[in-house]
């Protein structure tokens, strides 16, 4: 029996993707197949999700010069550490979309 069925009813437990582009976020692609695959071997419902930073999206310069501030980094220097993607609370349809780019089906977002 697998551990998680004896720790977790069942709809208790899901394995997670992240709503993120894969032109923008290097090897997520692969992190995905990966999760899917086991998804479906374990019988695990699988949700989609993002990983977020700020609230809106209007809001990443105002967390970049945080990040800036923290590392005592200037806002123009090279090499600076800088989030790629989007990393603001994604609404519904905005995740949608992501996946969608991503090159999912319909079927497999709802």
């Amino acid at each position: 029996m697998d551990i998680h069925r004896s720790l977790f009813p069942a709809g208790q437990f899901f394995l997670e993707i992240t709503a993120q582009s894969y032109t923008s976020v290097v090897g997520l692609r692969k992190v995905d197949a990966s999760i899917l695959s086991l998804s479906e071997h374990l019988s695990i419902p699988c949700v989609i999700d993002n990983n977020f930073h700020y609230i809106s999206s209007d809001e990443k310069d105002a967390f970049d010069i945080a990040t800036c501030i923290k590392d005592g980094k200037q806002y123009y220097e090279h090499g600076r550490k800088k989030k790629e993607g989007e990393r603001h609370i994604m609404s519904e349809d905005e995740i949608i979309k992501t996946a969608a780019k991503n090159g999912y089906t319909e079927a497999q977002i709802n």
